[in-house]
């Protein structure tokens, strides 16, 4: 999509969008129709937004969020002092490779 109407990086966005909205419609209508799913897919009820139940789920979720962020963070940090070194195209690209391992 992105050669083809020459749209760049609206396209990769764009292209991004349209396949992650056509799996979600995929996934919908699949589970719509096996019997055994019915019961794993979720619609918000009253008795579903109880005042324990959401503070129970923020006390799980808060501290995981904080990691996931503290992981993503310390990442770019790290991206960011590896550009200082003597060498950063190659060092920066070895600290990706790294990473991705």
């Amino acid at each position: 999509m992105t050669q083809h109407y020459k749209l760049d990086v609206v396209g990769l966005g764009l292209a991004g969008t349209i396949t992650n909205f056509t799996l979600y419609i995929c996934v919908l209508v699949y589970t719509g129709f096996i019997e055994e799913l019915k019961p794993a897919t979720f619609c918000f009820e009253s008795d579903t937004l109880k005042k324990e139940d959401v503070i129970i789920y923020l006390n799980y979720g808060i501290p995981a969020l904080l990691m996931m962020c503290l992981q993503w963070w310390s990442l770019e940090v790290t991206m960011l002092t590896t550009g200082y070194l003597a060498e950063p195209k190659n060092t920066t690209a070895a600290q990706v490779i790294l990473i991705m391992v």
